[in-house]
């Protein structure tokens, strides 16, 4: 009599179980271990070894067919025709199966349900979120992806169909992609005698109501160094130093341009470039990035400032960025940019991005809020990192690169807002 091994993910648990109809979910607590099997004690584990071959002479990935082997191996009720099980150091990193077509599926109706029953199972094996879903369609076929991301895996599911000017149906393959994301082990110890679940392992609480993340701190030695050290200190709280990299290279090939907006943002696509990162975009403000944007600026400050009965912008006077930061008048400026549908958007993005134990890359203009301490540099654009906020205060912590006293300050959302250009989630690959 055959055995029947489930396969599930996320925790992407494997569950080793005869006869199974459902995943297993009474071993979730064993999911760290199974990350750390071998691949001689993986194809033990699930299976015998004459089920697998290694794929290439690096013996990296092991393979699994099921033509070749007596064992049937499940993705909850579903049977898997193919499968690799890649290993880094000897560990298990991600795994990569082709779901059998099933002979029911003959028509375009009931194969969508039958992807869109996998998406739902997938989605309840944690808290992973809605699946982003990504549709392209030709002449003749379809594909649809969705994909998750957690702070610890990525998954996606490749759904495929073609059907002909006849209308015939033709179902494709069905592909599910799982990875552990190594890099973001949590460097943060956790916190003794708190109520906080797994997810919140990663952050700082303290009595005040503060939730922030301890980001090492790096002191630069010139504002053109701000992005350099802030990648830095992000590798830092990762453990994750990119290996065969120079930081000296890159801050040399990198030059900071604080004579736009515009300028200071595209510096990041050669930041991610070199550092081999993932880059989000969390928010963008393109409020200086050219000279329209400018202008349209100017009109709504004026506007704002004559209610206030402040000094208005003299646009012919003022004809650089930094002539602009220096008449600008705080309260004006911040409510000429109060747009609390951004300003909620801003806030609960980064936010998430606390919670998942990701610092925040963040590009803003200085010399127009006033700050406690006063900034270190000259008003102009600069670079510093949200790492965390405070629910009941309202309030943003954000950290800069000038050394003690500089780790954790607080602003308000709103005044916050008034100054960003833009939000980055970075995060390694």
């Amino acid at each position: 009599m055959k055995k029947v091994f489930t396969i599930a993910s996320l925790s992407f648990l494997f569950c080793v179980s005869l006869f199974s109809q459902n995943f297993g979910t009474a071993l979730k607590d064993a999911a760290d271990s199974l990350w750390s099997l071998s691949p001689d004690k993986f194809k033990s584990t699930f299976g015998s070894p004459e089920i697998y071959k290694w794929k290439t002479a690096l013996k990296t990935v092991l393979t699994y067919n099921s033509k070749d082997a007596e064992t049937t191996l499940l993705f909850f009720e579903h049977p898997i025709g193919k499968a690799d099980f890649k290993f880094k150091s000897k560990q298990l990193q991600g795994i990569s199966l082709v779901l059998a077509k099933p002979n029911a599926i003959s028509d375009k109706t009931t194969y969508l349900e039958y992807s869109s029953k996998l998406k739902e199972q997938i989605t309840r094996l944690g808290k992973i979120g809605t699946p982003k879903m990504r549709k392209r369609k030709s002449k003749s076929a379809s594909r649809y992806t969705y994909s998750w991301i957690s702070p610890e895996y990525y998954i996606s599911l490749k759904c495929s169909y073609a059907s002909d000017s006849k209308k015939t149906f033709t179902p494709g393959n069905i592909k599910i992609s799982i990875f552990r994301r190594f890099a973001l082990a949590a460097p943060v110890k956790k916190i003794e005698a708190s109520t906080e679940t797994a997810a919140d392992s990663n952050i700082k609480t303290d009595d005040k109501g503060d939730r922030y993340l301890l980001v090492p701190m790096i002191k630069e030695n010139s504002p053109k160094e701000c992005i350099i050290v802030c990648m830095k200190r992000i590798f830092q709280y990762y453990k994750a130093v990119p290996k065969d990299r120079s930081w000296k290279k890159i801050s040399k090939n990198l030059t900071l341009n604080v004579k736009s907006a515009k300028g200071l943002k595209q510096v990041f696509a050669s930041i991610a470039r070199e550092c081999r990162c993932q880059v989000k975009k969390l928010a963008v403000t393109p409020i200086f990035d050219d000279f329209n944007s400018v202008i349209r600026f100017v009109r709504d400050y004026n506007e704002q400032a004559a209610k206030a009965k402040k000094s208005r912008i003299d646009s012919f006077k003022t004809n650089s960025f930094r002539k602009l930061l220096e008449v600008m008048d705080e309260d004006v400026l911040v409510n000429t940019r109060n747009n609390p549908k951004e300003i909620k958007n801003f806030k609960s993005k980064v936010c998430k991005e606390i919670d998942a134990g990701k610092p925040v890359v963040w590009v803003v203009f200085l010399g127009v809020v006033k700050e406690k301490p006063k900034p270190l540099v000259a008003a102009g654009g600069y670079v510093r990192l949200i790492v965390g906020y405070n629910p009941k205060t309202n309030e943003v912590i954000y950290s800069d690169n000038w050394g003690t006293g500089h780790e954790l300050k607080k602003m308000s959302w709103e005044k916050a807002w008034a100054i960003s250009l833009t939000a980055l989630s970075v995060t390694k690959k």
